[in-house]
């Protein structure tokens, strides 16, 4: 199981973010994390570009989408103590 970043930048105005978030909630995951407006964290056994390719029906064209792989360390400030447990035992995990 990988962590990966889910990040995105929908077009202002339209009312579809629902949708993504209830596919990034339904990915096949062993769990999942969201902390940062339009950033989520989610661990899978699928590669990045299989979710890319799961999440991208649910955007329009010109959207912003990225799903970047996680390494096994990171850096964070201003999370409160549950977040900060989550991403540090989910990056733990990775190594």
């Amino acid at each position: 199981m990988a962590v990966y970043m889910i990040a995105y930048e929908l077009h202002e105005g339209e009312d579809y973010e629902g949708d993504l978030i209830k596919a990034i909630k339904a990915l096949p995951s062993g769990g999942s994390w969201h902390n940062l407006g339009s950033t989520w964290f989610v661990i899978s056994k699928e590669a990045a570009v299989q979710i890319h390719n799961s999440l991208k029906q649910h955007v329009l064209d010109g959207d912003k989408l990225a799903v970047v792989q996680c390494g096994n360390w990171g850096a964070w400030s201003g999370f409160n103590d549950e977040a900060s447990e989550w991403l540090t035992n989910a990056l733990k995990n990775e190594a």
